[in-house]
């Protein structure tokens, strides 16, 4: 996934896991990548520099919790993300303790079976959870940090749009226009929050 990266989309992503860090955040958001676009948005075209905010004043609106619109109108995953805490991995967690596998599991332990058929039951029953989770977070080669599930979302995107334009790798203004058609993304939800048009950026950074 991120072998398609241009030099610049890297830097793009590069500067969105700094910013994870800088937070304190265990994963990579979407959020934490419009920041990183933004610290680079001199190859951005022109006009989706024009609709873009500074990245200061998207950091100032992560870390005072600025928002424009009431927070009754958020919703439960964005107010946690705002605190630091991803509901996906909650949600993952206790399905692996109390959920139906964590019982299997326990179960092993107490009849017994052969070491051949107790493997292929532990692995089927990874192949059941991450089919039934697929928000299961992807872990970042060489990094403390796991991918966010609209982050993996954002870069399956970007990488067929890449592909239908014949281009080689994922330019940053394909990877940040994806980024922002991810439905519930906190990178969307933060720019409209402030009056952006979602649709006009998306056609500056990504026309046609």
């Amino acid at each position: 996934m991120f072998e398609q990266l241009d030099a610049q989309a890297r830097q793009v992503v590069e500067a969105g896991i700094a910013e994870a860090h800088r937070y304190g955040h265990g994963w990579l958001g979407t959020e934490h990548l419009l920041i990183g676009g933004l610290m680079y948005r001199s190859v951005l075209p022109i006009g989706a520099q024009a609709l873009l905010p500074d990245a200061d004043q998207l950091r100032c609106q992560l870390l005072e919790g600025r928002w424009p619109k009431p927070a009754s109108t958020l919703s439960d995953e964005t107010l946690l993300a705002s605190l630091g805490i991803d509901i996906h991995e909650v949600r993952r967690r206790a399905a692996e303790t109390f959920g139906t596998e964590a019982v299997q599991l326990a179960a092993l332990r107490v009849r017994p079976r052969t070491g051949r058929r107790r493997r292929q039951l532990r692995k089927r029953m990874r192949m059941r959870r991450c089919e039934r989770l697929p928000r299961c977070l992807t872990l970042i080669p060489g990094e403390s940090l796991t991918l966010a599930p609209r982050v993996k979302e954002a870069f399956e995107r970007a990488s067929k749009r890449a592909g239908q334009r014949g281009e080689p790798s994922i330019s940053a203004p394909v990877l940040l226009a994806a980024l922002l058609g991810v439905r519930g993304a906190l990178a969307a939800e933060l720019l409209e929050a402030r009056g952006v048009h979602l649709r006009r950026v998306r056609a500056a950074l990504d026309p046609g």
